[in-house]
């Protein structure tokens, strides 16, 4: 499954990564862990939910189902005015 990370997610480790998933998809929080065993230097932000979860440019929870060809993005919170 593709994952596509912004800000500081993708200064560690890139803006896309692949991982592999179970044949039946996962959730976002299991992709979350998934990333995370991949990737230790992002491991304990990305599972911060904080880092919101995007399929198909909706915002999703982390209970979500996903099929193994979606692609995932993780943004990181933003602040303005």
């Amino acid at each position: 499954m593709d994952v596509l990370l912004y800000g500081s997610l993708s200064e560690r480790i890139g803006p896309r990564v692949t991982v592999a998933v179970p044949q039946a998809g996962c959730s976002v929080a299991e992709l979350r862990l998934l990333v995370a065993g991949q990737h230790p230097s992002v491991g304990e932000d990305i599972l911060q939910t904080r880092f919101r979860a995007f399929v198909d440019d909706a915002a999703v929870g982390d209970g979500i189902r996903l099929d193994n060809g979606q692609t995932v993005e993780f943004l990181p919170p933003v602040s303005g005015g």
